[in-house]
């Protein structure tokens, strides 16, 4: 059941109202709200997208009505990550990819980037997001995790190598899990699958807001993620 995650940089994030700090994911910000609705009934009436019909997901997702958010590039330790992917700092741009839910993870006393990071990877590793390895993700930094991973010297590239590192599991423990098909064949218990394939396979923005020491992993699967420049009336 997955949703369309948008991400919005540059100028047109003000010029429009996206909103990129507290409640990043909740209702209360009309542009945000309006954007990812759009898309959605592109699909439900352009593609006939409907559940029960064309939409077969089992459970659904609510990111399905809105998965539009903006990057803090204001308050980010690292550079914007349209400019990480090619563009310039005053262009403005959209991300596009395949997402399902944010899955938040809640690091309170860790005070440490590697500390905060670990978190992230185990939570990578979990079952449900483990069948996807390899795959592509949004990892969505809080302004609080942000502000030790930036005393801690923590680079975007050096945040991407550490989780697929340490975000990996062998595929024999996918297959106990009953999220890898069986059934466990010899060397399976070292056949190690990682997170992701590439660096460029994790986005890291930043965004939230300052209420708990909390980032979000996005899983967006398989699918190829895209950026593309906006191109505004009258510019």
């Amino acid at each position: 059941s997955p949703a369309i995650l948008m991400v919005v940089n540059g100028p047109i994030r003000r010029q429009i109202g996206v909103n990129s700090k507290d409640g990043l994911f909740g209702p209360g910000f009309r542009a945000n709200a309006c954007l990812g609705r759009a898309v959605r009934l592109c699909f439900m009436n352009g593609f006939d997208a409907r559940p029960g019909t064309l939409d077969r997901g089992t459970l659904g997702n609510p990111s399905k009505y809105t998965l539009c958010i903006a990057d803090n590039e204001e308050d980010s330790p690292w550079e914007p990550l349209h400019v990480s992917r090619g563009f310039q700092a005053g262009d403005s741009c959209v991300t596009v990819a395949v997402a399902y839910n944010p899955t938040t993870v809640n690091n309170r006393y860790g005070h440490t980037g590697e500390s905060i990071l670990s978190s992230l990877a185990d939570t990578m590793k979990s079952a449900f997001l483990g069948q996807k390895f390899p795959g592509q993700w949004a990892i969505v930094i809080g302004p609080e995790h942000a502000l030790t991973l930036k005393e801690g010297g923590w680079s975007r590239r050096n945040i991407q190598d550490y989780l697929i590192e340490n975000a990996s599991r062998s595929r024999a423990e996918l297959v106990r899990l009953g999220v890898a098909q069986g059934p466990e064949k010899p060397g399976d218990d070292k056949l190690i699958l990682h997170c992701a394939k590439d660096p460029d396979d994790i986005l890291l923005l930043m965004g939230g807001g300052t209420g708990g020491r909390n980032s979000a992993i996005i899983d967006m699967s398989h699918f190829k993620m895209r950026t593309r420049k906006i191109d505004l009336p009258g510019a």
